[in-house]
């Protein structure tokens, strides 16, 4: 972990491409199980805030938010994401994978983009950190990309569009649903 997160250039230069995805993705999966109970912490602790900003938007809370205390609320946020984990690990690498195969990133097999994906989830330990939680996951990416470009013998430029081309794609995607659902709405209120 130290040596992924702090010395990434000296991890990434020994690391092997070839392998098996399995190894990787146990490895983020118990990091995002050890930050899941300081999280699950912060979660409930932040209960009575989100229910106040709620409140100050001058709705009634709908009842399924009202009647939740702050420890089942917490578990609704933390508990699933442990549970599908491993399949928004494969469906992120193959993602990733695609962006990187659409830039001539990508000389190697999906199983070494999973590997490299896998592998440069240590930050996520500090994600649930407010502040150092954004600071840590933008450190996430900087160390995907620089594993994408030693791992499959490609430039820095290239890796970064490989690891960033799908997530902002999907992101252009939803934010276009979104406008088109507020512009509809909206229509509606006239």
């Amino acid at each position: 972990w130290k040596l992924s997160v702090f010395s990434p250039e000296k991890f990434w230069r020994g690391f092997p491409a070839e392998g098996s995805p399995i190894e990787p993705l146990l490895y983020a999966w118990l990091l995002v199980a050890l930050q899941a109970a300081p999280a699950f912490l912060v979660q409930a602790a932040n209960f009575g805030q989100i229910k106040a900003s709620l409140g100050i938007l001058g709705k009634d809370l709908p009842s399924w938010i009202a009647n939740q205390s702050p420890w089942t609320w917490a578990a609704w946020l933390t508990l699933p994401l442990l549970v599908i984990y491993p399949v928004s690990f494969f469906l992120g690498a193959g993602l990733t994978h695609l962006g990187c195969k659409l830039w001539g990133a990508a000389d190697k097999g999906f199983a070494t983009t999973a590997r490299v994906m896998g592998y440069s989830q240590g930050p996520i330990l500090l994600g649930w950190v407010p502040v150092v939680g954004m600071v840590a996951m933008v450190w996430l990416i900087v160390l995907q990309v620089l594993g994408i470009a030693r791992v499959h013998g490609t430039s820095p430029g290239k890796a970064t569009l490989g690891v960033l081309t799908m997530p902002l794609a999907l992101t252009c995607c939803f934010l276009g649903i979104a406008v088109v659902f507020a512009v509809a709405i909206l229509g509606r209120l006239r």
